[in-house]
Protein backbone atom coordinates (compact mmCIF):
# COMPACT_ATOMS: atom_id res chain seq x y z
CA UNK A 1 0.00 0.00 0.00
CA UNK A 2 1.12 3.52 -0.78
CA UNK A 3 0.13 6.82 0.88
CA UNK A 4 -0.80 9.02 -2.09
CA UNK A 5 -2.24 12.43 -2.94
CA UNK A 6 -2.70 14.74 -5.94
CA UNK A 7 -1.24 18.25 -5.69
CA UNK A 8 0.06 21.34 -7.38
CA UNK A 9 3.71 21.68 -6.34
CA UNK A 10 4.85 25.11 -5.20
CA UNK A 11 8.46 26.09 -5.99
CA UNK A 12 10.41 26.56 -2.78
CA UNK A 13 11.05 30.10 -1.61
CA UNK A 14 13.01 31.58 1.27
CA UNK A 15 10.93 31.61 4.44
CA UNK A 16 13.79 30.80 6.85
CA UNK A 17 13.72 34.20 8.61
CA UNK A 18 9.97 34.00 9.21
CA UNK A 19 10.33 30.44 10.55
CA UNK A 20 13.05 31.63 12.96
CA UNK A 21 10.82 34.45 14.22
CA UNK A 22 7.90 32.06 14.77
CA UNK A 23 10.08 29.50 16.56
CA UNK A 24 11.51 32.21 18.84
CA UNK A 25 8.05 32.69 20.38
CA UNK A 26 8.43 29.36 22.21
CA UNK A 27 5.33 27.54 21.00
CA UNK A 28 6.07 23.98 19.86
CA UNK A 29 5.65 24.08 16.08
CA UNK A 30 6.62 21.98 13.07
CA UNK A 31 7.57 23.93 9.97
CA UNK A 32 7.07 22.57 6.46
CA UNK A 33 10.24 22.21 4.42
CA UNK A 34 9.94 24.66 1.47
CA UNK A 35 11.00 21.80 -0.84
CA UNK A 36 7.69 20.08 0.07
CA UNK A 37 5.35 23.06 -0.44
CA UNK A 38 2.20 22.09 -2.36
CA UNK A 39 -1.55 22.61 -2.68
CA UNK A 40 -3.27 19.31 -1.93
CA UNK A 41 -6.09 18.67 -4.40
CA UNK A 42 -7.09 15.21 -3.13
CA UNK A 43 -5.67 12.90 -0.47
CA UNK A 44 -6.27 9.20 -1.19
CA UNK A 45 -4.54 7.74 1.84
CA UNK A 46 -3.18 4.20 1.49
CA UNK A 47 -3.92 2.69 -1.91
CA UNK A 48 -2.57 -0.19 -4.01
CA UNK A 49 -0.22 -0.07 -6.98
CA UNK A 50 -3.15 -1.10 -9.20
CA UNK A 51 -5.22 1.85 -7.96
CA UNK A 52 -2.27 4.18 -8.63
CA UNK A 53 -2.14 2.96 -12.23
CA UNK A 54 -5.88 3.65 -12.67
CA UNK A 55 -5.43 7.17 -11.30
CA UNK A 56 -2.51 7.83 -13.68
CA UNK A 57 -4.66 6.85 -16.67
CA UNK A 58 -7.48 9.17 -15.57
CA UNK A 59 -5.09 12.03 -14.79
CA UNK A 60 -3.92 11.91 -18.42
CA UNK A 61 -7.45 12.97 -19.43
CA UNK A 62 -7.19 16.26 -17.52
CA UNK A 63 -6.96 19.18 -19.93
CA UNK A 64 -6.67 22.60 -18.30
CA UNK A 65 -4.70 25.77 -18.92
CA UNK A 66 -1.70 26.82 -16.86
CA UNK A 67 -2.18 29.89 -14.66
CA UNK A 68 -0.33 32.25 -12.31
CA UNK A 69 -0.40 31.96 -8.55
CA UNK A 70 0.60 34.77 -6.22
CA UNK A 71 1.08 33.96 -2.54
CA UNK A 72 0.31 36.82 -0.17
CA UNK A 73 -1.28 37.14 3.24
CA UNK A 74 -1.71 34.73 6.12
CA UNK A 75 -4.40 32.52 7.60
CA UNK A 76 -5.08 30.18 10.50
CA UNK A 77 -6.95 26.85 10.63
CA UNK A 78 -9.35 26.71 12.27
CA UNK A 79 -10.16 30.42 12.15
CA UNK A 80 -11.81 30.17 15.59
CA UNK A 81 -10.80 28.06 18.55
CA UNK A 82 -7.35 26.59 19.10
CA UNK A 83 -5.18 27.19 16.04
CA UNK A 84 -3.59 24.07 14.51
CA UNK A 85 -2.19 25.29 11.19
CA UNK A 86 -0.65 28.51 9.89
CA UNK A 87 -0.96 28.98 6.16
CA UNK A 88 -0.25 31.37 3.30
CA UNK A 89 -3.16 32.63 1.21
CA UNK A 90 -3.50 32.92 -2.54
CA UNK A 91 -3.61 36.50 -3.74
CA UNK A 92 -3.90 35.53 -7.40
CA UNK A 93 -4.81 32.17 -8.94
CA UNK A 94 -7.62 31.17 -6.58
CA UNK A 95 -10.01 30.47 -9.48
CA UNK A 96 -7.36 28.41 -11.27
CA UNK A 97 -6.65 26.25 -8.23
CA UNK A 98 -10.37 25.77 -7.58
CA UNK A 99 -10.93 24.78 -11.23
CA UNK A 100 -8.14 22.19 -11.01
CA UNK A 101 -9.48 20.95 -7.64
CA UNK A 102 -13.00 20.56 -9.05
CA UNK A 103 -11.66 18.68 -12.08
CA UNK A 104 -9.70 16.36 -9.78
CA UNK A 105 -12.77 15.95 -7.57
CA UNK A 106 -14.84 14.81 -10.56
CA UNK A 107 -12.07 12.42 -11.64
CA UNK A 108 -11.82 10.99 -8.13
CA UNK A 109 -15.59 10.48 -8.02
CA UNK A 110 -15.55 8.74 -11.44
CA UNK A 111 -12.99 6.26 -10.04
CA UNK A 112 -15.27 5.42 -7.11
CA UNK A 113 -13.48 7.41 -4.39
CA UNK A 114 -15.37 9.72 -2.08
CA UNK A 115 -14.25 13.33 -2.44
CA UNK A 116 -13.90 15.48 0.66
CA UNK A 117 -17.28 16.90 1.69
CA UNK A 118 -15.81 20.06 3.16
CA UNK A 119 -15.58 23.10 0.88
CA UNK A 120 -12.15 23.33 -0.72
CA UNK A 121 -9.93 26.06 0.76
CA UNK A 122 -6.79 26.54 -1.34
CA UNK A 123 -3.98 27.30 1.08
CA UNK A 124 -0.27 26.64 1.54
CA UNK A 125 0.37 25.02 4.93
CA UNK A 126 3.67 26.25 6.36
CA UNK A 127 3.39 25.52 10.12
CA UNK A 128 1.63 22.91 12.25
CA UNK A 129 1.08 23.97 15.86
CA UNK A 130 1.85 21.24 18.41
CA UNK A 131 0.80 22.94 21.69
CA UNK A 132 -0.91 26.05 23.00
CA UNK A 133 2.01 27.52 24.97
CA UNK A 134 2.24 31.23 24.05
CA UNK A 135 -0.22 30.59 21.23
CA UNK A 136 -1.57 34.17 21.31
CA UNK A 137 1.96 35.51 20.86
CA UNK A 138 2.56 33.10 17.94
CA UNK A 139 -0.67 34.18 16.22
CA UNK A 140 0.21 37.85 16.74
CA UNK A 141 3.66 37.27 15.17
CA UNK A 142 2.09 35.38 12.20
CA UNK A 143 -0.45 38.16 11.67
CA UNK A 144 2.42 40.63 11.22
CA UNK A 145 2.76 39.02 7.77
CA UNK A 146 -0.90 39.45 6.83
CA UNK A 147 0.01 41.77 3.93
CA UNK A 148 3.36 40.19 3.06
CA UNK A 149 3.92 39.03 -0.55
CA UNK A 150 5.67 35.68 -0.28
CA UNK A 151 6.12 34.51 -3.89
CA UNK A 152 4.52 34.02 -7.30
CA UNK A 153 4.87 31.32 -9.92
CA UNK A 154 3.20 29.64 -12.88
CA UNK A 155 1.12 26.58 -12.04
CA UNK A 156 1.67 24.32 -15.02
CA UNK A 157 1.64 20.77 -13.62
CA UNK A 158 -0.48 18.47 -11.46
CA UNK A 159 1.39 15.74 -9.56
CA UNK A 160 0.43 12.35 -8.16
CA UNK A 161 2.68 12.11 -5.11
CA UNK A 162 3.62 9.24 -2.83
CA UNK A 163 4.29 10.28 0.75
CA UNK A 164 6.67 8.14 2.79
CA UNK A 165 6.47 9.02 6.48
CA UNK A 166 9.80 9.10 8.34
CA UNK A 167 10.81 10.29 11.83
CA UNK A 168 12.28 13.46 10.25
CA UNK A 169 9.18 14.24 8.19
CA UNK A 170 7.57 12.99 4.99
CA UNK A 171 9.57 12.17 1.88
CA UNK A 172 7.72 12.90 -1.36
CA UNK A 173 8.09 11.01 -4.61
CA UNK A 174 6.30 12.11 -7.77
CA UNK A 175 4.66 9.05 -9.35
CA UNK A 176 3.04 10.86 -12.27
CA UNK A 177 2.51 14.38 -13.55
CA UNK A 178 0.23 16.08 -16.02
CA UNK A 179 1.31 19.23 -17.83
CA UNK A 180 -1.30 22.01 -17.95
Amino acid sequence: MHRVFIAIKVPSFDIKQIYQELKSVGTKITTVDPERFHFTLHFFGDISTEQIEEIKVEMNNIVLDKFRISLAGTGIIPPRGRAKVLYIKLNEGMNGVIEVANTVKNMVRSLGYKPDKRPYLPHLTVVRIRDKYKLDKLIKKWNEYSTYRFDEFEANEIHLIKSILTPTGPVYETLHKVIL
